[in-house]
């Protein structure tokens, strides 16, 4: 439910799913343990430069962020939540 952002009958309520997730612990495949959570740009830069699976993640979702604040600026007058996302 997480990764949908699941927010069903109850989100004029309560919310959407992610409005309420402060910080989240996940295990990859090959038991690596990590957390997430909202950090600093300088700690960002430090997990970027691992080597292993999580600093890969790191540097996919930086990218992926980075594209969608891009589109963003762009397209500022459209929300997700008003564009039937």
């Amino acid at each position: 439910m997480i990764n949908t952002d699941a927010c069903g009958k109850g989100s004029r309520i309560y919310g959407r799913t992610s409005d309420h997730i402060l910080e989240l612990t996940w295990i990859l495949v090959d038991g690596t343990v990590a957390r997430s959570r909202p950090i600093k740009t300088n700690t960002l830069t430090e997990l970027k430069q691992d080597s292993g699976s999580l600093g890969n993640i790191y540097r996919q979702v930086d990218e992926i962020v980075s594209s969608i604040v891009v589109f963003g600026d762009v397209f500022s007058e459209i929300s997700m939540r008003q564009s039937l996302y």
